[in-house]
């Protein structure tokens, strides 16, 4: 069974990060994940209210159900490939 710990520690100069493992054994295979805490995305995020804003501003207007549901099934379709 695998087993997993969250560790946190610091970037050292160099770039460098240092774990220790209490449960590890020396010559024992680990996989390490590194997820970054603060991701360096764009500073200015928009909210979820201003991108349906903005889907609502460019749809066009007029389509039935069924050119929805078509539309719909096409982009789940290419999902698929």
């Amino acid at each position: 069974m695998q087993s997993a710990i969250h560790i946190k520690t610091k970037v050292t100069q160099g770039r460098k990060i240092e774990l220790e493992l209490p449960q590890a054994n020396v010559g024992e295979d680990v996989d390490v994940f590194i997820i970054m805490s603060s991701p360096k995305l764009s500073p200015s995020r928009r909210s979820v209210i201003d991108i349906l804003d903005e889907i609502h501003r460019r749809r066009p207007e007029g389509r039935s159900i069924e050119e929805i549901d078509l539309e719909i099934q096409a982009e789940r379709d290419a999902w698929d490939n």
